[in-house]
């Protein structure tokens, strides 16, 4: 039988992974979403740097988060409850936003027709597929 130490360094595995790939995604339809844009923003107007810009932003925050969720991790390997309490409210927050994304797809439609250029209809595809992941974590 697997220590609990065992359990809780696979737990932090499976969550890295996750973390990895939920944020992989997200920066593809946020890149799909920008190049849709596009259209909207003509060219010269500063575009092409708040793109890269924003994407740079996004990765940043990204690890940002993840070295936080790292070292709640560490501290839960420690044994400190209080790491326990803060990852437990984390992951029902997550769950709750799954639960509401899951529940707001319907509106993409509406929200397709204002960004022209855009499809939407692989996005909300690909929205749906990454909330089920969270609804699974």
């Amino acid at each position: 039988m697997p220590s609990i130490e065992t359990k809780l360094v696979r737990l932090r595995n499976w969550f890295v992974a996750y973390y990895v790939v939920a944020s992989a995604l997200a920066n593809v339809v946020t890149l799909r979403i920008l190049d849709g844009m596009g259209e909207v923003f003509p060219p010269g107007h500063g575009g092409d740097l708040g793109r890269a810009g924003s994407m740079a932003l996004a990765v940043v925050v990204e690890l940002g988060v993840l070295a936080l969720f790292l070292w709640f991790f560490h501290a839960l390997l420690r044994l400190r409850n209080w790491a326990r309490v803060v990852l437990l409210v984390f992951g029902w927050l997550g769950l709750a936003s799954a639960v509401l994304s899951l529940l707001g797809a319907g509106c993409l439609g509406a929200a397709g027709r204002s960004l022209p250029g855009c499809d939407l209809g692989g996005l909300s595809a690909l929205s749906l597929a990454t909330n089920v992941l969270r609804l699974g974590k």
